[in-house]
């Protein structure tokens, strides 16, 4: 099992990046809002890379998810949805608010945990065929 870990803070935000095994988690914790949006598209955009097919994002600790995020979210799955497989982990209000809202919900895969994400990956490269029973309703 190959592992790699790094983690950022900015005021407001936190970040940690964990590779392994051909995937890459990129956790998520504080407010992403506009003093902070920056930051969340340098730390997406650095956790993706052409050795990790799918990147989870892990925003289970996120206190406030402002349209910022959304568009960040919106424009970088836009970019690697060719070639990578994107998992959003909500399951928080300030974050699924936001997706519903403004009906970005069905766009991009959500789970409720980082398991439920991974659970049905195997050895895929991608998203999965089908969606499973540990998705978020939208």
């Amino acid at each position: 099992m190959s592992l790699h870990r790094s983690a950022e803070y900015v005021a407001g935000l936190r970040s940690d990046v964990v590779h392994r095994d051909g995937l890459t988690v990129l956790t998520v914790a504080g407010a992403v809002d506009l003093s902070t949006g920056d930051e969340f598209r340098t730390h997406l955009a650095n956790a993706i890379d052409d050795t990790t097919p799918t990147v989870v994002v892990d925003l289970s600790g996120v206190d406030f998810f402002g349209l910022v995020g959304l568009e960040v979210l919106l424009d970088v799955h836009a970019q690697i949805s060719a070639t990578h497989g994107l998992r959003l982990v909500t399951g928080v209000r300030s974050v699924d608010r936001v997706l519903d809202v403004v009906g970005a919900a069905g766009s991009m895969e959500r789970f409720v945990s980082v398991d439920a994400a991974l659970a049905d990956l195997g050895t895929q490269s991608g998203p999965p065929a089908s969606p499973s029973d540990d998705h978020v309703s939208v």
